[in-house]
């Protein structure tokens, strides 16, 4: 994730997507990769990106469910 959002910052590009990363092959539980996702998007979001959108896809609802959670939970803090 970090990787991807700062090659997205030195490319210039303006939106990106994401699936749950790690969840498939990498066995990473989709509420714990969400987390972190998050926390990770937020890390970049405080430090000034240039990403104008950056998009987590979950694509049944229980993914977009728990997807969405995460976001809520970082940053209602």
């Amino acid at each position: 994730m970090r990787g991807a959002l700062e090659c997205a910052k030195q490319l210039a590009i303006l939106s990106i997507a994401f699936p749950g990363m790690g969840t498939g092959v990498g066995g990473v539980r989709l509420d714990e990769a969400a987390a972190a996702m998050v926390e990770e998007t937020k890390k970049q979001i405080d430090l000034g990106t240039c990403l104008r959108e950056i998009v987590l896809v979950g694509f049944a609802t229980s993914s977009a469910q728990t997807l969405e959670r995460a976001v809520h939970e970082a940053f209602k803090k």
